[in-house]
């Protein structure tokens, strides 16, 4: 069930900034699974946040529960490797 709310939530996101005139076409377009939802956010974020992007997608993809914004911090910061050379 968790994945069925993580897929409509992602899905609503994706409404949020389209004008009435507009709906239909993005309701059309929706992904239709979490995978897809996850890809689409992953490829919609700017390169130098997709390394932190993609940890919190691989944490949440797992996650029996939603997780709380201190439990997303510390996905952030742990095993944060730094700038690469």
């Amino acid at each position: 069930m968790f994945i069925q709310v993580s897929l409509v939530f992602c899905q609503l996101e994706m409404l949020r900034p389209c004008l009435p005139s507009g709906v239909r076409c993005i309701l059309a377009d929706l992904p239709e699974t979490l995978d897809a939802a996850y890809e689409r956010i992953l490829q919609a974020t700017p390169k130098a946040n997709r390394v932190h992007v993609h940890r919190l997608l691989q944490c949440l993809s797992v996650a029996v529960r939603p997780l709380v914004a201190e439990e997303i911090a510390e996905v952030l910061v742990i095993g944060h490797e730094g700038p690469r050379s």
